[in-house]
């Protein structure tokens, strides 16, 4: 069988430490590495370190009328009337709610898997 040549692939250190400092129980350490994953330049990195930073730290979302929900930031949010949204803890009590992530904001971490 013929030799197949791929191209080797290293984790950011950051990650890394992260992802050991998850193992190890320390939170707190995970979470500011993965804040100093994010300045690094290759987008793959800055995008795994922001869906650990989502699971470790979830945000707020809400809903409004529409069966969306968004990122307390997000520019394509309806106005919120009085008593016309709902408030979510983070974006897994949402989808569990029935909402759908916003496709402007995408307030739900991306998930990637590698066979």
């Amino acid at each position: 069988m013929p030799e197949v040549n791929t191209p080797q692939r290293t984790i950011n250190k950051h990650i890394a430490r992260g992802n050991q400092a998850l193992q190890a129980g320390d939170r707190d350490t995970a979470v500011a590495e993965f804040l100093l994953a994010l300045d690094d330049p290759n987008f793959g990195t800055r995008l795994i370190a922001s869906n650990r930073l989502m699971d470790l730290c979830p945000e707020e979302v809400y809903g409004t009328s529409t069966d969306l929900y968004h990122r307390l930031t997000c520019p394509a949010k309806n106005i919120a009337y009085n008593g016309n949204y709902f408030l979510f803890r983070n974006w897994s009590d949402a989808e569990s709610a029935g909402r759908r992530p916003c496709g402007q904001c995408k307030p739900r971490p991306t998930t990637s898997r590698r066979s």
